[in-house]
């Protein structure tokens, strides 16, 4: 999803036109990017908090061996790549909002229950789920729907 689909969807489920849609997602935005960029945290609630975190300088030392094939001999090449000091955007999402419910999907997106029936081709049972004459990939299916609770 980018910018535009997720302003139409705001103001198709608002009722507030697509231009000051635009408007208020873009102000929600720099509000964000410039209370982080002054060292605050924002904490949306069921969503996640947005920080600033500091990375310490580093210096990365790499060492290679350069083997000439007219001489016989081996060369040591050491580079150092020095990664200065900076200040990143990081996000952690809430776990009891975002992460809970990107982890309890309940089934992927593909249409409805009959969608469903075509993929796994019978009811869920612990006797389908434990027959070896079911493939893997189907056995991970339906173990998969066992654990979510789902029924055909």
């Amino acid at each position: 999803m980018n910018q535009e689909q997720l302003v139409a969807i705001i103001s198709n489920q608002t009722g507030i036109n697509l231009k000051t849609t635009t408007k208020i997602l873009k102000c929600i935005l720099d509000t964000i990017i410039e209370s982080v960029a002054n060292g605050e945290f924002v904490t949306l609630i069921e969503f996640g908090k947005f920080e600033a975190r500091y990375r310490r300088a580093k210096t990365i030392i790499f060492e290679k061996e350069r083997f000439s094939c007219l001489r016989f001999q081996s060369k040591k090449i050491i580079k150092s790549i020095v990664s200065p000091e900076k200040v990143i955007p990081y996000f952690s999402p809430s776990k009891t909002g975002f992460r809970a419910r990107v982890n309890g999907i309940k089934r992927p997106r593909i249409g409805g229950k009959k969608d469903w029936k075509s993929i796994v081709g019978k009811s869920v049972s612990n006797k389908s789920i434990n027959n070896k004459n079911v493939n893997n990939e189907k056995r991970l299916k339906l173990q998969a729907l066992k654990n979510a609770g789902l029924e055909l």
